[in-house]
């Protein structure tokens, strides 16, 4: 008889142990998908774009206009703008600073009557979603310019790639970022949640939210470094200063450093205060973004805001997961109940808000198909439901072999 019970005990542990090395290859496929899935921005192909200037890239004119104006799809950044035209010889025409209109779309530089001449239009200024733009182009008066245009078109390839290179570069520091960003304040709000199994636990649970904020803190101004450079590299102290204190970007970096430092005093103490501060850090962080670029940005920060949120209860929750599901199984054990109910809510609302600000930001479905942005969008949509289908399996391996009720039964035979 005690022989039996023994073999059935063994059996069961074997079982037992089969069975969590099992689930955590599962949680670790899941967290794997859900890194590309849901912690990889979409920064590429989505900045302001010239839509009109005047005078026109290579138009022939018999005199010179008062005024070069260009207008961009999207509204601009305050501050930091640049318009110059330069004579055949290399020399600006005027000393006057260029102005911004109303509605932040179009910026335009009073320019004096000129003499005969090919001359060059340049231009650099940052969507108010933070991404830096630049370009020449040249028109003339008086005279033909086949060949300037030419010389014009290769300047841009040039200038094409150095923003390609700048984009794979700030969509990885983003990336990281935006893990630093979802991992913390999803531990801060799966806190006050977790089924504690003893203190020493919620000690470590603390210890690993220090980590994270320290990990938060330097990403955050890696990012703002890698920013800067760019936008900001040819801007005078003036420019900076009206930048950071009034463009929705500048904001966003003051109101991030600040609660970042924030809080190590003060999080993990209350529940609300924990609440409203990772509130004010998602709010700050959709300032910087596509978001705040659309024609009604209430909608899309809200839009933006609830996607963080749930992207975070989801890619937190999993990290804990792992990080227990070896060492301490009974803690793990007593989470998932509560992680899958919140997982699969927060699932449906990611889903759901990705979708609604997807199309609000579309300028046509075309674009899916058509543009950088619209095949990388299309390959999250993808991860997303691979995400759902190892979700699915997870829950039906806990269902079938993770019972702790079933085990318990077992052991007391």
């Amino acid at each position: 008889m005690f022989k039996a019970k023994l073999i059935l005990r063994m059996s069961v542990i074997k079982q037992e142990y089969i069975g969590g090395k099992c689930m955590l290859k599962k949680i670790a496929l899941l967290l794997f998908i859900s890194f590309f899935a849901l912690g990889a921005p979409l920064n590429v192909s989505a900045h302001a774009v010239l839509l009109d200037a005047s005078p026109k890239e290579g138009s022939q004119l018999k005199q010179m206009p008062g005024k070069v104006s260009l207008t961009f799809n999207e509204r601009l950044g305050e501050g930091v703008f640049n318009l110059q035209v330069r004579n055949d010889k290399g020399k600006l025409i005027t000393t006057k600073k260029a102005t911004m209109n109303r509605t932040h779309k179009t910026i335009s530089l009073d320019v004096p009557p000129s003499q005969k001449g090919i001359y060059t239009v340049s231009y650099s200024v940052i969507s108010v979603d933070s991404h830096p733009v630049q370009g020449t182009y040249v028109f003339s008066i008086g005279e033909k310019i086949d060949q300037a245009i030419t010389n014009d078109n290769s300047n841009q390839d040039e200038s094409g790639k150095q923003s390609s290179f700048y984009n794979i570069g700030f969509s990885l520091v983003q990336t990281f970022y935006y893990l630093a960003l979802l991992w913390l304040v999803g531990f801060v709000l799966w806190k006050w949640y977790v089924p504690y199994q003893s203190g020493q636990q919620k000690q470590k649970y603390k210890t690993n939210v220090r980590y994270l904020q320290t990990g938060y803190i330097i990403f955050l101004l890696i990012s703002i470094g890698v920013q800067s450079t760019a936008l900001l590299k040819d801007a005078n102290l003036s420019q900076i200063k009206t930048f950071v204190i009034h463009s929705a970007t500048g904001w966003s970096w003051l109101t991030c450093i600040l609660l970042a430092c924030v809080g190590f005093p003060f999080l993990l103490k209350n529940k609300w205060l924990d609440f409203i501060w990772v509130g004010l850090l998602l709010v700050a962080t959709t300032l910087n973004g596509h978001a705040i670029a659309s024609d009604v940005p209430v909608y899309t920060i809200i839009l933006d805001f609830m996607h963080l949120v749930t992207a975070s209860l989801w890619t937190a929750g999993l990290v804990y997961l792992f990080m227990i599901w070896r060492k301490e199984r009974e803690q793990a054990l007593a989470f998932l109940p509560i992680f899958s109910r919140i997982a699969f809510v927060s699932l449906i609302l990611l889903i759901l808000s990705g979708v609604l600000y997807t199309l609000k930001l579309l300028p046509d479905i075309t674009a899916l198909f058509k543009t950088t942005w619209g095949l990388l969008l299309l390959a999250k949509i993808f991860m997303v439901m691979l995400v759902g289908g190892v979700g699915i399996l997870i829950r039906e391996h806990l269902r079938k072999n993770d019972s702790p009720g079933l085990t318990y039964k077992v052991f007391n035979v």
